[in-house]
């Protein structure tokens, strides 16, 4: 989903409700529209708002690095689960080639 400002999420998210959602990182690159990253954080955490219940199956995937991101847990009552390279992520990359397998596996 995108967003040109506050509420847009939102309202797309009722017409096409969300089950998984993810926001990986709340940047600069929309400050024109937005005004500061602050309200692009809030505006973001729409989608996570927008998640059903982890009993119906609502699946909030943040970056565990930003955090603006990270924030966005307590706006949801989906499931979280945080990924990033921050020792506070449920899932992390792979330290070197030889392990492989991440630190824990997305929800399927």
């Amino acid at each position: 989903m995108s967003a040109r400002g506050p509420g847009h999420i939102a309202a797309l998210a009722r017409i096409a409700p969300p089950r998984i959602g993810a926001v990986l990182n709340v940047g600069t690159a929309h400050l024109g529209e937005f005004g500061s990253q602050e309200v692009i954080a809030q505006t973001k955490g729409e989608l996570v708002e927008a998640l059903p219940s982890e009993a119906d199956g609502g699946v909030a995937i943040l970056n565990a690095d930003d955090t603006l991101v990270a924030r966005m847990a307590e706006r949801t009552d989906a499931r979280v689960v945080t990924v990033g390279r921050s020792g506070t992520a449920e899932s992390r990359p792979p330290t070197s080639p030889s392990t492989a397998t991440p630190a824990r596996r997305l929800p399927s």
